[in-house]
C-alpha cells in the first residue's frame, strides 16, 4: 500500500469516527431522537453516504437521521473481517514468493 493510500485510509477512518461521534454526542440513536445532519468535508461526506447505504445511519422524512448502533457493530465487524482476510492473503502470497526465491535453483 502506498503512502498516499495509507493517508487516504486514515482520513476516511477519521471521517467515519467524526460522523459516529456527532450522532452519539447529540443522542441521535433512535428514530425519536433523529437529527438533521450536514457532513463537513469530503471524508465525512463519504463516510455518511456509506453509512446511509449500509443502513448504519437511518434516513427519515424531513432530512433527519439517526445512528443504528446495532448495525454499526455488525458493519464494523464485517469491515474487520474483510481487512483480516486481505492481510492473510497478502501474507500467504508473500510467503509463496519468498519460498520460490529461496528454493528455486539459480
Amino acid at each position: 500500500m502506498s503512502t498516499a493510500a495509507v493517508i487516504a485510509a486514515a482520513a476516511d477512518d477519521r471521517g467515519r469516527r467524526r460522523v459516529v461521534e456527532e450522532f452519539r454526542q447529540n443522542g441521535a440513536t433512535s428514530a425519536a431522537t433523529a437529527m438533521p445532519f450536514h457532513p463537513i468535508g469530503r471524508h465525512s461526506q463519504r463516510a455518511f453516504d456509506r453509512f446511509v447505504s449500509d443502513h448504519v445511519i437511518v434516513a427519515l422524512p424531513g432530512g433527519h437521521y439517526w445512528l443504528d448502533e446495532a448495525t454499526l457493530v455488525q458493519s464494523t465487524a464485517q469491515r474487520r473481517q474483510r481487512a483480516l482476510g486481505f492481510v492473510l492473503v497478502a501474507a500467504i502470497v508473500l510467503l509463496i514468493v519468498l519460498a520460490a526465491v529461496v528454493l528455486l535453483p539459480r
